[in-house]
């Protein structure tokens, strides 16, 4: 009499995970029934298909994982309510699903386009699909793709389709993601089709496949995958690449190539990044590119980050750094406002200084307007022009917080274009919240540009034929409090 063996492969093999590749088998005691419920039993008709993958580190996830798997051997749907009872779904679905597929994929796919929840059912089958395409059954994919209802399903299908079509034809792969129309799948799909062209080094097949299908978003989607993948393992061909094909699309488009290609080496390899910067001849694409690797670098060391970029800057005098130590400093202003304006003060050229210095008031303005308020008056009294814009940002920030505070400020600041972008703030915010034209009227009248005066006192006018008879209470939000007019 053979001894039932419990078989636990704990693996990370098609569904994720990270988990090393372990094969567990436990001989349960004859005669006990202690191990009976968890002995997953090699069926006949498919024996190499049937092992079943526990995914957890918590003993006790993974007790209630082999109970389900157990189950899914003869009865899949128990077991997948079996697993929703014990809160364990998640990890069990791929398996569970995964099985029922090698043995029975028309069964299989009838249950999932059964689920009644969307979100379930897209899981469930993509992760038929999925089996199908890691054990090489890509014929048999398409035909039950081709069955699919066209829609969203079939979309998150064809994308893991496509993901095994490319390896054996590449131009059919190509044109059967190019009919996705779902956003998330066709960012899934031009994924997988970059990810073949760059590991197989076929970099010109791949822009003969590119420049064959029409212009437009999944095009796009495309070749900025492509070119997010080739940045990874070759960052230099990447850049060189984006250059070179560059009058393939409009600005916007390979503006955010390059954003996406500095977040990439942002994440992997940051101070080559910034090496590779001067490569980049287009001073927009450049300035997107060093912003972009910024921001990402500082996500995982902000202070690291804005303290190297401060340090080229001050050896080299590059003023394209900026961008860089913008990009870093914004992380670091989540952190340290201090620092981060310390660090603003170590800048030796002057204009590329207040260029910094307004970005950080503007990152800080929402949540600490007092801080912002005290450094930007400085740059007014020095020049009140490159300070305007950030004036009326920050008034419109602390106004609706804290109105007579900030109606205090703008009153303290010296006549100038400054001044009168705050003022612009106050009186529409007089007129929509408080109703209290007066006040407008009052405030109005400190501004030092009659033109100013003249555009303001007519949009007040315009307002009241727009709005009624002047009750403008409600239409911007409750009315505020502690707001005054000009001393």
């Amino acid at each position: 009499m053979n001894t039932p063996v419990l078989l636990a492969t704990i693996a990370a093999v098609s569904f994720g995970g990270g988990f090393a590749v372990h094969t567990i088998s436990q001989k349960a005691e004859p005669g006990t029934d202690t191990d009976a419920a968890q002995t997953l039993a090699t069926p006949d008709e498919n024996p190499d298909a049937r092992k079943l993958t526990v995914r957890s580190d918590d003993p006790d996830v993974a007790s209630k994982i082999r109970k389900v798997l157990a189950t899914a051997i003869t009865d899949p749907r128990l077991a997948l309510k079996q697993a929703e009872e014990m809160g364990v779904s998640d990890s069990a679905l791929p398996e569970i699903v995964r099985d029922w597929t090698l043995r029975n994929v028309d069964a299989a796919l009838a249950w999932a386009l059964s689920i009644a929840d969307s979100e379930r059912q897209r899981e469930a089958i993509e992760h038929i699909f999925r089996t199908l395409i890691a054990q090489g059954q890509t014929s048999v994919a398409l035909r039950h793709l081709a069955a699919l209802p066209v829609g969203s399903l079939r979309d998150r299908a064809t994308a893991e389709v496509v993901q095994g079509l490319v390896q054996t034809d590449p131009e059919e792969a190509l044109s059967l993601a190019s009919e996705i129309t779902d956003w998330g799948a066709r960012r899934d799909a031009a994924r997988n089709l970059s990810e073949h062209f760059v590991t197989t080094e076929n970099d010109a097949e791949f822009w003969r496949l590119y420049e064959s299908l029409p212009i437009g978003s999944f095009s796009n989607r495309l070749a900025s995958e492509y070119l997010e993948e080739l940045a990874v393992v070759r960052p230099a061909q990447a850049i060189a690449t984006a250059q070179a094909k560059a009058d393939l699309f409009d600005r916007r488009t390979i503006n955010e190539m390059f954003e996406e290609m500095g977040e990439e080496l942002g994440r992997n390899d940051p101070q080559l990044g910034v090496g590779l910067a001067s490569q980049i001849t287009d001073e927009d694409m450049r300035n997107e590119f060093l912003r972009e690797l910024g921001e990402e670098w500082g996500e995982t060391d902000p202070k690291a980050a804005s303290e190297w970029a401060l340090a080229e800057m001050r050896r080299t005098g590059k003023p394209e750094l900026q961008k860089l130590f913008s990009g870093a400093l914004e992380e670091l202003m989540e952190w340290d406002q201090d620092l981060a304006f310390s660090m603003i003060d170590q800048i030796p050229d002057p204009e590329i200084r207040m260029r910094a210095e307004l970005d950080a008031i503007g990152e800080v303005s929402r949540d600490n307007p007092v801080l912002a308020s005290t450094r930007l008056t400085s740059l007014i009294e020095t020049d009140p022009d490159a300070a305007r814009g950030a004036t009326g940002r920050l008034a419109r920030n602390w106004i609706f917080r804290d109105p007579t505070s900030a109606s205090a400020w703008i009153d303290s600041l010296p006549a100038s274009t400054a001044k009168d972008e705050g003022i612009g703030s106050l009186v529409r915010y007089a007129v929509f919240r408080e109703n209290d034209t007066q006040a407008a009227r009052a405030w109005i009248g400190q501004m030092s540009s009659e033109e100013s005066q003249q555009e303001l006192i007519e949009w007040i006018r315009d307002a009241r034929e727009n709005f009624g008879r002047g009750d403008f209470r409600g239409r911007g939000g409750p009315p505020g409090r502690g707001f005054r007019g000009p001393r």
